[in-house]
């Protein structure tokens, strides 16, 4: 199994990060993706790389919640963009550029601040478009409407995508939208990040749409240490109220079951679904 999306960096010490590293080894656990969302985030997720190089690779992001609407914090922003991406030469193990996006959950209300902090998303998102292009990358993309539903905001990215000329692969990360979209992304040639939202009770349409979409178009994904799965076994995590990678292998059984496949079926296809668009995995 390979967890495609983790924040290792978010909240775990250096000590849990070894028993949790542990913990997914034995339950199969082969590799993780430590996906990064600020200079700080980079910068620890490089010291976890440092003990774990064997099994943990990275990516350069900043989180479109990163834009406020003020310009003088904005402009810090993209100082530290430019600064993390002019030293990716001296990183290790860097795979893929994101977690980048537009996200429209926690939008005022305020028509004008709204606006400010759409154009400020849309700049930034441009940004990581270019370096990924300029590195061969693969971003990893981040698309959240209000009220959850990312509908308009898939249809906006992929707008972006293709007025700024991108025509490699991305990874839509957490997706949890209907089967129209999920078109959309596939005839586009991108992946579809699952997680634990499939196993929650309100995500009809997302089972309706993951009956749709390939399994070799799929990556498995925790995002810990968010999302716990609603069938993981809590006593097997740290924290009961927190997840880690050892909670995909509740992802991929319930991607099994709506698909009616075998449990390794998915394991091995989303496997090589990573490994095939992250190509500068280990």
């Amino acid at each position: 199994m390979i967890d495609s999306h983790a924040h290792l960096n978010a909240s775990y010490t250096a000590e849990t990060v070894g028993v949790i590293l542990e913990k997914f080894i034995k339950a199969g656990g082969k590799q993780v993706i430590d996906v990064t969302t600020s200079a700080t985030d980079i910068q620890v997720s490089q010291s976890i790389i440092d003990a774990y190089s064997h099994m943990v690779s990275t990516t350069i992001g900043f989180h479109p919640e990163s834009c406020t609407g003020d310009a003088v914090i904005f402009e810090q922003l993209c100082k530290d963009f430019h600064a993390g991406f002019s030293q990716l030469s001296l990183l290790k193990n860097v795979v893929g550029v994101g977690e980048t996006g537009l996200d429209y959950w926690y939008l005022p209300t305020e028509q004008d601040s709204s606006s400010k902090i759409i154009e400020q998303q849309r700049q930034l998102l441009t940004l990581h478009i270019a370096e990924a292009k300029k590195h061969q990358l693969p971003l990893v993309i981040h698309a959240r409407g209000k009220e959850n539903h990312e509908y308009q905001v898939i249809g906006e990215i992929v707008s972006l995508l293709n007025q700024e000329n991108y025509n490699n692969s991305a990874y839509f990360h957490s997706f949890g939208a209907s089967r129209k979209e999920a078109k959309q992304l596939l005839d586009a040639g991108h992946y579809l990040g699952i997680n634990g939202i499939v196993t929650y009770s309100g995500a009809k349409d997302l089972v309706e749409a993951l009956a749709y979409i390939p399994t070799d178009r799929i990556l498995l994904e925790t995002d810990a240490p968010f999302l716990i799965p609603s069938n993981c076994d809590r006593s097997l995590l740290q924290d009961p109220k927190t997840n880690e990678p050892i909670g995909i292998h509740a992802t991929a059984k319930r991607i099994a079951a709506i698909k009616r496949i075998p449990l390794e079926a998915v394991i091995e296809l989303t496997s090589q679904a990573t490994k095939a668009l992250f190509a500068r995995m280990l």
